[in-house]
Order: structure tokens, then C-alpha cells, then sequence
């Protein structure tokens, strides 16, 4: 999306100018953004500046994607090979995760929440903490707060995923070996308390600026129970897949978000896959028991505050899907798993999140000849569902030639209307700020401010220019004429720039009226300039 290079030009301009690169008047101004509320990835966009400012946002921000999927499967193989006997499962486990429907959907838009190579490093050190305890339990401790501090400054959202999934982990843990946590238990507390307070010095700046700062955002960011896991979409394919047959499109068209929401698909045949691989290991693998117990958990969680059913939403409240558990033999903390799953449906405000479960397909490796053949033929039956839909869904880039070669013209800093006007879903004028270099500011920006509100503070002129942009028309009321020009003047706007839009014509009439004066066309824009000069 538009915002997403705008992230990677904003930060790399802020420090090559001596800003504060979590914080901007360049959108919204004169009031600006607190970014920390936006889903900011400053540590990568820092790493990547050089690029940004070489190559530009769009180079910089594919070869970020790039990086981001290859080196989160990377660090899944990691993690997998401490579990997976076989180091062919391993790959199999990474490149699920890397390269899963989650990943791919979110990768459209989101590129915060596909920058995931940290996750497999944290289990691992938690995995340290808890349960191995090989080392000092200070430098345990410290790994795993230098892991979530880098997390916090590369995605913060993902750490709150992370901390969620951690917490139902140890509390089914905690169910199911009570003897060895007491046992592990001190050890495991000291460590987590150096990790909370290393993540807490190393994250200081960044929660300051967020919590502390201007333009800081509460109440509810995102429409409740919207942005969740569609029970259908388990086991229907999205527009994302290879394999999606037209009856399957014509209900997962259909469920609430949008296609980079989608992301809870598994198959019928990995479900199946899944299902066997721990009916098998139930009873010999305690580690096959927590995982699916977190797994089904977490399932059970992304779907939000009420069961979505093919798009429409039912009056089920999600925690009543746990009481499908069976009631199986060896162990199963039924009343555990139900009382975590409540408390984290009633406490948080979820993502749709789906972290998939690995079957230990190393275990073949062992078995004879026709076994390993019938098990290989059974997981690529299982992955090949999850296939991705070819040639991949792209973002054309369409920027008028002004903001590449001519914006130049404008005095460095001042202030630019542009339309269409920036506002929730429409982030065109931000994408072109971008690629003119971060020239000029804005009084207008899709991102939350406080309201909380993804669209700019209202105002007269930005309601106008929306509807011209929706419905035409170009006609002044003569009694807001004056109420217009004085957000103009409030807002300090030297220049008004009209670009390619819908009902340009329209626009161009209605700045000429507002501003009695001709536009002149440069670089396949109308430029109104000394507008409050």
C-alpha cells in the first residue's frame, strides 16, 4: 500500500534531516502523527535509508518484502531444526511459515506484521528460559529482551502477538507438567525478569514517544470484531491460492476485511495431515500435545468476538468453539484450555493471527521405503492447496512526473494541498509526497490520530474536496466560501496541486473558483501556487 513507502521515504528523510523519525508534521499538519500508532517499522526502514534515498521507496520497500519472506522461513528452519528430527522436515516447517497464506496476504499491504524472522528466534530463547536452562539465567534473560526490544522496533504488533501466544503457551505448560515447572520455575522467573527489563531500556524511547508523546491515540483503533478468522476460510481457499475453485471465491468474496485479512487458510488435506500427525504423537510427544493445544488455542482466538461464518457474523461467542475440544485421555487441560481461551477473547483486542502447526514429518525419514514414499505423497497433497495464486498480486505505481522531476519548484517544507484528498483508504497524495522527496508538507494523511480516526481533523475545505472527488460538481455556497479559504490559511498552504483523479475536471473548476485565479499544468498536474502568499 501507498502508506507503506511512505514509511520507508519519512524515515529515511527524517534522519538525513535531523527529525524524530517516530513522529511527523509532514501528514495532517499542523497537528501531525504520533507513527508509533500506525504500524511503523523504523529499525528496517532505518537499515534501508541508504537504499531509500539512493533507489527510492519503492525499491527500497520490495527489496525490504524480499528480505523480510526469505529470512523469516530462514529463522523457521532455525527453529524447526531444534525439534524436527529431519532436517528435510525443518524445510518443510520453514517454508510453510515463510511462505503461508498469512505471510503472502499480509505482504499485500501490511509489512509490518510479514517482517517476522524475529518469532522463531524469540521461541527459541524462550524456549532457553523455560525450559533447557543450559546457561546463566542473566544472559538467558537478556537474549530474550534484546529479541523483544529488536521486535517492538520492528513491528510492534507482532510483539503483542508474540507476548499473547507466549502467555497461552506457558499456561498450557503449566497445565500439563506442573511438577517440572515448580521444578524450572525459578530459574524461568529470573530469567523473564532480565528480559523485562532489557526490553523495557532497549524500548524506553520508542514507548515514550508512543505513550508519552503528542498526538498519542486511544479508544479502539479498528472496527470490533471485523478483522478476523472466518471459519470457513480454514478450510476455503482466497484469490491468494493457486487452487480456488469458483464456489470456494464466492464465499470467501464474502468475508468482512479484506484480501490481506484472508489469511486463515489451511486445506482440508493439511488439517487432516495435522489432525494425524497428533492423534499419532498424543501419547509419546509432550511436545506434540503443546503445540497442538496452543495451536488450537491461538485458531480459536484469531477468530475475534463472535464465530464469522462465510463472511456473516453470528451471535456465538468465539470461546464457546473451545467446549469442541474432546475430552481425550493423557492429560488434556480441558478447563485450563477454556479458561484461557476466555480470559484472552475478554481481555484483548486480537489480529487475526493463525500460527500453523508442523507435523514431525522427520519421522519418516526413518520408516521403510513405501512408508516415506506414502508420507511424502501425503504432505505435498497436504502444502500443495496453500500454493500461491501466479502471477503474484502487484500494486501498480502510477506518479504523476511532476513529483519526480519538477516538485523541486516548491519551497523546501512549505505547505501542499493535494488532491485526491489523503484520508482513510485513499493514500494516493502520500505515495507522491514520497516520491518528490518528502518536499513539501501535507494538511491531510491516512493515519490514526486521535479520535481515534485513520482521516485528518475535520474540516470545511476537506469535506468540499471529498465530495467533489466522490459526486463532481465544482459549485461554492458563498456562506462557506470564507470558512474554506480559512482553513487554507490555517494550514499555511502555498500551493495547491491537483492530480489524476476522479472528477479532475471538477476539482480544477473548484480550486479556480475557490481561489479566483487560473491553474497552471506541469508535469501532469494543475498547480495553484502562492495560494496565502
Amino acid at each position: 500500500m501507498p502508506y507503506t513507502l511512505w514509511f520507508m521515504r519519512w524515515v529515511a528523510f527524517a534522519l538525513s534531516h535531523g527529525y524524530n523519525p517516530l513522529l511527523t508534521d509532514y501528514i495532517d499538519y499542523p497537528g501531525g502523527v504520533n507513527l508509533m500508532w500506525n504500524g511503523l517499522f523504523p529499525l528496517p526502514a532505518i537499515l534501508l535509508s541508504p537504499v531509500t534515498l539512493s533507489l527510492g521507496p519503492v525499491v527500497a520497500r520490495n527489496l525490504l518484502m524480499t528480505l523480510a519472506l526469505g529470512a523469516s522461513s530462514f529463522t523457521a528452519f532455525l527453529a524447526c531444526s531444534r525439534y524436527v528430527t529431519h532436517r528435510g522436515g525443518a524445510f518443510l516447517g520453514g517454508l510453510l511459515y515463510g511462505f503461508s497464506p498469512y505471510m503472502l496476504a499480509h505482504s499485500l499491504g501490511h509489512l509490518h506484521l510479514t517482517i517476522a524472522f524475529i518469532p522463531p528466534l524469540l521461541l527459541l530463547a524462550l524456549d532457553d528460559a523455560i525450559r533447557r536452562q543450559r546457561r546463566s539465567w542473566v544472559g538467558t534473560g537478556c537474549l530474550v529482551g534484546v529479541l523483544m526490544a529488536l521486535q517492538l522496533w520492528t513491528g510492534e504488533e507482532m510483539l503483542a502477538t508474540e507476548g499473547l501466544v507466549a502467555v497461552l503457551a506457558i499456561a498450557i505448560v503449566i497445565a500439563l507438567h506442573p511438577a517440572r515447572v515448580r521444578e524450572k520455575a525459578p530459574y524461568a522467573l529470573r530469567a523473564l525478569a532480565a528480559a523485562g527489563l532489557t526490553a523495557l531500556v532497549l524500548g524506553a524511547f520508542p514507548l515514550a514517544v508512543q505513550f508519552l508523546g503528542p498526538q498519542r491515540v486511544s479508544g479502539t483503533l479498528q472496527p470490533l470484531n471485523v478483522y478476523a478468522s472466518d471459519l470457513l476460510n480454514f478450510v476455503l481457499p482466497t484469490r491468494m491460492q493457486a487452487f480456488a475453485p469458483a464456489p470456494a471465491l464466492q464465499v470467501t468474496d464474502q468475508l468482512t476485511g479484506n484480501l490481506t485479512e484472508w489469511d486463515a487458510y489451511l486445506g482440508i488435506p493439511l488439517i487432516a495431515l495435522l489432525v494425524g500427525a497428533v492423534v499419532s504423537g498424543w501419547k509419546t510427544s509432550a511436545l506434540m500435545r503443546t503445540c497442538a493445544l496452543v495451536g488450537f488455542a491461538v485458531a480459536i482466538l484469531s477468530m475475534g468476538i463472535t464465530v464469522h461464518v462465510g463472511g456473516t457474523m453470528t451471535a456465538l461467542p468465539v470461546p464457546m468453539l473451545a467446549l469442541a475440544l474432546p475430552r481425550l485421555r493423557h492429560g488434556v487441560p480441558g478447563r485450563t484450555i477454556l479458561f484461557t481461551i476466555t480470559a484472552g477473547w475478554a481481555g484483548l483486542a486480537l489480529a487475526p493471527v493463525l500460527h500453523d502447526i508442523l507435523p514431525n514429518v522427520g519421522e519418516m525419514a526413518r520408516a521403510a521405503p513405501r512408508v516415506r514414499l506414502l508420507g511424502g505423497l501425503a504432505v505435498a497433497l497436504a502444502l500443495a492447496p496453500l500454493a500461491p495464486s501466479l502471477p503474484f498480486p502487484v500494486l501498480e505505481i502510477r506518479t504523476p512526473a511532476y513529483f519526480t522531476a519538477e516538485a523541486t519548484s516548491l519551497p523546501a517544507g512549505s505547505t501542499a494541498l493535494v488532491a485526491p484528498y489523503a484520508r482513510g483508504g485513499t493514500a494516493d497524495a502520500m505515495l507522491w509526497q514520497a516520491e518528490a522527496g518528502m518536499r513539501f508538507r501535507m494538511p491531510e494523511g491516512y493515519a490514526f490520530v486521535p479520535g481515534p480516526s485513520l482521516s485528518p481533523p475535520p474540516s470545511v475545505l476537506g469535506a468540499r474536496m471529498i465530495e467533489v472527488e466522490e459526486h463532481g460538481g465544482a459549485v461554492i455556497d458563498p456562506e462557506l466560501r470564507q470558512a474554506m479559504r480559512e482553513d487554507l490559511a490555517r494550514w499555511r498552504v502555498e500551493t495547491v496541486i491537483v492530480g489524476p483523479m476522479a472528477h479532475q475536471p471538477d476539482m480544477v473548476a473548484f480550486f479556480a473558483d475557490l481561489l479566483q485565479r487560473v491553474p497552471v499544468k506541469h508535469g501532469g498536474v494543475y498547480l495553484f501556487e502562492g495560494v496565502t502568499s
